[in-house]
């Protein structure tokens, strides 16, 4: 029976280090954060960022569609325009 290193090192580098990144990703200890998600479209950072601890204080989109999706996936209401947006209503966050 093979051990995981013989396994590993018997894969192209590509999936070695598609491995390697899941089994760092799901070791994570996840620090709190918060982040903008501007031209937030269906979510995929908002997803992405989310799953490593963060929290969306503010997402912006011009699509209605999108923002339906949005809505549904993650109860934030996007903004419709960005050029709408005024600098007193844009939160403080960590990223953006």
């Amino acid at each position: 029976m093979q051990n995981l290193k013989q396994i590993l090192l018997g894969l192209p580098q590509y999936r070695w280090l598609s491995i390697f990144n899941y089994l760092l990703l799901t070791n994570l200890k996840k620090i709190p954060f918060t982040f903008i998600d501007l031209f937030s479209g269906i979510g995929s950072f908002h997803y992405s960022l989310k799953s490593l601890g963060g929290k969306c204080v503010l997402a912006c989109d011009i699509d209605k569609n999108a923002n339906s999706t949005y809505i549904f996936n993650y109860g934030v209401v996007p903004h419709k325009n960005i050029f709408d947006l005024q600098l007193e209503q844009i939160p403080n966050s960590d990223m953006c």
